[in-house]
C-alpha cells in the first residue's frame, strides 16, 4: 500500500464487523504498535484461546490472547471502540448473561477443533476487563459487574451489563446509542463501548459514524510509537 498510495503512517486503523471484528480484536492486541486505534462491530471477545475456526469451507487458524499480550497493548496504548447490537445472535449483551456456546455455520463443534465460541458471562466479562486494562483502567471483579449491571439505575450500565466511568446516550436515525466510556486516572478515554438499542447483528450507518468519530481522535508517531490524541 505504501508503494502505491500516500499512506499516512501515523493514522493506520483496523476496523472489522462480525468475524472481521473478532480478528480485529486479536490482531490489534497482538500487534498494537501497528495501529493508531481499532474499531470492532458486532463482536466483543478479547480473551483466552480460540481453536481452529471453520467457516465457508475455510479454516482460520486459532490464536490465544495472553495476559502478556494484554499488558503489552496497555503499555503501547491501543484505543478501541466496540459497538454491539442489543439483540446480537451471539447474545453479547448484557455481558454478565450466560449464553450457550455458539458454533458458526459450517463449523465443527468437536472438542478437537474447538470451533465453539465461549459465550459465558465469565468470558465476556474477562474480555471487557482486558479492554479496560489496555485502556489503563482498573479491572472490575466479576461479582461487582453482575451486581452493578442488575441494579436499577443507569440505562447504559443496564444495557451493556457492566459499569463504566462515563455514560451517555445519543439518538441517531431514530435509534438510541448507549455509550459507556472507560476513563483512566489520567483522564484518558481510550475504550468506548456502544449498545445499539433494538438492533440485531447488522451494522447501521450511525454505528460506523460513531466508530470513526472515536478512533479518528488518535494517531501514533511512526518514529517513537507514541500515541497522540487530539481530544479526550
Amino acid at each position: 500500500a505504501k508503494e502505491h498510495y500516500p499512506v499516512d503512517l501515523s493514522r493506520i486503523y483496523m476496523v472489522g464487523y462480525s468475524l472481521g471484528g473478532f480478528m480485529t480484536a486479536r490482531h490489534g492486541i497482538r500487534w498494537p504498535e501497528r495501529f493508531a486505534a481499532v474499531g470492532i462491530g458486532g463482536m466483543l471477545f478479547a480473551n483466552g484461546p480460540t481453536g481452529l475456526h471453520r467457516q465457508n469451507d475455510i479454516d482460520w487458524p486459532g490464536e490465544t490472547i495472553t495476559p502478556e499480550m494484554v499488558a503489552h497493548a496497555a503499555e503501547v496504548k491501543l484505543p478501541v471502540c466496540v459497538c454491539m447490537g442489543e439483540h446480537e445472535i451471539l447474545g453479547l449483551l448484557p455481558v454478565w448473561k450466560d449464553e450457550p456456546p455458539f458454533t458458526p455455520p459450517g463449523g465443527d463443534a468437536s472438542e478437537e477443533r474447538g470451533d465453539r465460541i465461549d459465550l459465558s458471562g465469565k468470558n465476556k466479562i474477562a474480555s471487557v476487563n482486558n479492554w479496560r486494562e489496555i485502556a489503563g483502567c482498573a479491572r472490575i471483579p466479576e461479582e461487582a459487574v453482575r451486581a452493578a449491571a442488575q441494579e436499577e439505575g443507569d440505562i447504559v450500565t443496564k444495557k451493556l451489563g457492566f459499569p463504566t466511568e462515563k455514560t451517555s446516550v445519543e439518538v441517531r436515525e431514530g435509534r438510541n446509542y448507549l455509550i459507556g466510556d472507560c476513563v483512566n486516572q489520567k483522564g484518558e478515554n481510550l475504550a468506548r463501548f456502544v449498545c445499539v438499542e433494538g438492533a440485531s447483528h447488522w451494522p447501521t450507518r450511525a454505528l460506523t459514524e460513531l466508530t470513526w468519530e472515536f478512533i479518528r481522535r488518535f494517531s501514533r508517531d511512526p518514529a517513537t510509537g507514541e500515541l497522540i490524541c487530539t481530544v479526550y
